[in-house]
């Protein structure tokens, strides 16, 4: 049975119908051949960047260690900020491949980038027919931040799969009639929805409902989500969402506490102001930006002369709209979070202007196919020399990992290793060797405004005690410490750092 067509939308091949099928292949199978390349070539080439990429490479290495896969570990320590499937992943990556390194741990994102640049061809398929749905997945795959993000071993692509496959079925469920086939759509859309709030918590929620409301109520099928095929498959969400933050509360009932408060938005860091993303996009976008901005004026113009085929793409450009600017008013964090669905749908909408751009101007200009095409390939080699060559030469002069090396060697075996400078910057912590991880090992030393004494008391404790601190506390303790290491140019960023031993210890 084919899908129901929307009102409006005038039947043409490729646009209606199942998102299956040969159709569908060959424009998937053509992105994927693109991102490839560019997404795997040098994939482990450059160190892990900051603290966001390092917490599950090094949470994975301490679940192995711990030998504990329910809950991740930071320097020994339970660590609840984020759940653990991407951790999780990470590890059977480290297993898969027999080693322990920054190119597995990135393989699980560049997998769930392939998993969306699909979702997007699909939906794009919806809205454009089928070279619309090929322009979206090629413009997605191009955007300046989609490659970049994907070859991250960070959370947000994992999000962006859950999130755009629960948009795939959710469409699709809405094409459908009642029955069966619309109850299966409806299924998968609450299992993809809980995957995604499984992967990073409560923000799915945000980045699920209000785009597909908008979308429901744009199709004129907003009843649909009354209906006990809606209803009836909701538990699917609760099941896949919720299990892991249970079977962590029945273990330990007090995490419960930790989970609300990171549920009211308590103890979150790298805030930014309201409206950070107006200025975000833009730039995280490009080079399609211009064709994003000409579909929505396209998209939500009224009068004679507008193609009924908008009525297509309205409902992603609703998606957009709401999504955006809800994400905008909020007190918002990093752009991480446009990635799962402003991104997807801006590149759906700039690829359906595209695609009727090339259809007007197919008479009148033969060469506009060509000249598109040869944009395209421009912006992929760009970004594969940018991604592979120039981002590892920059990131090679701005790693930790040569000073913590050179470190972690001349702290003796069995060694207690006092430390200031990590804060939550777990790549520091990846760069060291496991026998200096954890509570028994790595002992944390800020203590607020009495770091120094903290320190000082540590290091005249009795005995050999080594410590990594910053510059400027290594020098208030000339008294009783002795640097052994120095870096005045910390990761390029002038925060000077030193390993230092207790005075006279040999």
């Amino acid at each position: 049975m084919q899908a129901v067509p929307d009102p409006g939308v005038p039947i043409r091949p490729g646009v209606l119908g199942a998102v299956g099928g040969a159709a569908l292949r060959r424009p998937v199978l053509c992105v994927l051949l693109v991102a490839l390349p560019l997404l795997l070539v040098r994939l482990g080439a450059k160190d892990a960047w900051e603290a966001s990429e390092g917490r599950p490479l090094q949470s994975a290495r301490e679940m192995r260690a711990q030998g504990d896969w329910l809950v991740q570990y930071t320097n020994g320590e339970v660590d609840l900020t984020k759940p653990p499937l991407y951790a999780w992943l990470t590890a059977l990556s480290f297993r898969a491949t027999g080693e322990e390194s920054e190119l597995a741990g990135r393989l699980p994102s560049v997998l769930a980038a392939l998993g969306v640049l699909a979702g997007v061809v699909a939906l794009g398929r919806r809205a454009g027919g089928a070279r619309g749905g090929l322009l979206a997945g090629l413009f997605l795959l191009t955007s300046l931040k989609f490659p970049w993000q994907a070859r991250l071993a960070e959370l947000e692509m994992l999000l962006a799969l859950g999130v755009v496959t629960a948009t795939v079925a959710f469409h699709a469920a809405l094409c459908e009639p009642p029955g069966r086939r619309r109850t299966l759509r409806f299924l998968a859309f609450h299992a993809a929805w809980g995957f995604a709030f499984a992967v990073k918590g409560p923000i799915a929620l945000l980045l699920v409902a209000p785009g597909c409301l908008a979308g429901a109520l744009a199709r004129g099928r907003a009843r649909a989500l009354g209906s006990v095929a809606f209803l009836a498959t909701f538990p699917a969400f609760l099941i896949v969402g919720l299990s892991w933050y249970l079977a962590v509360a029945l273990r330990n009932p007090s995490s419960l506490d930790t989970f609300l408060s990171y549920a009211k938005g308590e103890n979150v860091g790298h805030l930014r102001d309201p409206f950070y993303y107006l200025a975000q996009y833009p730039l995280y976008a490009l080079p399609w930006t211009p064709l994003v901005v000409l579909a929505l004026v396209r998209a939500f113009r009224r009068g004679p002369g507008v193609e009924a085929g908008r009525a297509a793409v309205k409902p992603f450009a609703w998606a957009f709209v709401v999504t955006f600017l809800l994400q905008s008013a909020l007190k918002a964090k990093q752009s991480h979070y446009l990635i799962p669905v402003v991104f997807p749908m801006g590149a759906i909408l700039a690829a359906w202007f595209a695609d009727a751009w090339l259809a007007a101007r197919s008479t009148s200009i033969p060469a506009a196919p060509r000249l598109l095409a040869i944009l395209l390939a421009l912006t992929v080699i760009v970004e594969g020399v940018v991604a592979a060559g120039l981002v590892p030469r920059f990131n090679a002069d701005h790693s930790a990992r040569p000073f913590l090396t050179q470190a972690a060697a001349r702290v003796p075996k069995g060694t207690r290793l006092g430390w200031t400078i990590f804060g939550s910057h777990s790549d520091y912590l990846w760069y060291l060797p496991m026998d200096l991880i954890g509570t028994h090992g790595l002992v944390e030393l800020n203590r607020g405004t009495e770091t120094v004494e903290s320190v000082r008391a540590f290091l005249t404790a009795g005995g050999v005690r080594y410590a990594l601190l910053r510059g400027e506390e290594a020098d208030r303790l000339a008294d009783v410490a002795e640097v052994i290491v120095r870096d005045d140019s910390f990761q390029r960023k002038d925060r000077r750092v030193a390993l230092v031993r207790t005075k006279g210890a040999r």
